[in-house]
This record gives C-alpha cells, sequence and structure tokens, in this order.
C-alpha cells in the first residue's frame, strides 16, 4: 500500500519514482508516456463516475526532489515534467497539502469536462 493512497481526497494514485529504475535519467517524454497511460487507466476505471460528471482527484508523486542532481527551472525533473504536461493538457492541479505529501506530490481534478 503506497502511503499516499489513504487519503481520501485522492482518489487513485501514480508513482513516478524511479520511473526508469533507480538512479536512472529521465526525460519528458518519459514522463508525458507514463502520465498518458495513467490517465488512460483512470478514464477506464473511473468511466461511469466520469460520465455523471464527476470529478475524480488523483494524485501523482513526484517527490520533493532530495536526490535530484538536474534541477529544470528550479524543480527536480518529475516536478517539473509533470507540471509542464498538465499545463498543456489544461487539467486544473495543485500541489499536495500538509498529510497528502506536501510538495512531493501533485493532486489533479480530473474529469471529462
Amino acid at each position: 500500500m503506497n502511503k499516499y493512497s489513504s487519503f481520501s481526497s485522492i482518489q487513485d494514485l501514480v508513482d513516478l519514482h524511479d520511473l526508469n529504475g533507480p538512479s536512472k535519467s529521465i526525460d519528458q517524454s518519459d514522463v508525458w508516456n507514463a502520465l498518458d497511460s495513467f490517465l488512460s487507466k483512470v478514464k477506464n476505471k473511473h468511466a461511469q463516475k466520469l460520465k455523471k460528471g464527476f470529478v475524480i482527484n488523483l494524485g501523482i508523486v513526484v517527490g520533493k526532489g532530495v536526490r535530484t542532481k538536474n534541477w529544470i527551472n528550479g524543480k527536480n525533473p518529475l516536478r517539473h515534467y509533470t507540471e509542464e504536461y498538465l499545463n498543456h493538457c489544461g487539467y486544473s492541479w495543485r500541489s499536495g497539502r500538509q498529510g497528502e505529501g506536501e510538495e512531493g506530490i501533485i493532486v489533479v481534478e480530473f474529469g471529462l469536462g
């Protein structure tokens, strides 16, 4: 069980830590492909709720950047590429609040809109 899954506000979760394996580099396409895959699964899993107009809160674990060596615009690469993806797709998102993982997680309001 993931430590973030116990929070009722987050209904589904993906953890991007070690996306390509421990200490392996990642690039934009790695993150965007992982998020495309995750969101496709969420659409299928929550299809009935989404069709009825409900919004699903999703958690994307990007980490706090403790082990990051290559910062991008002051952010760890997972956060940078994830924020870039979410903005590109027009999703509403925010950093996690206290008890949700703070800056180590991004919470997305996901709906078919």
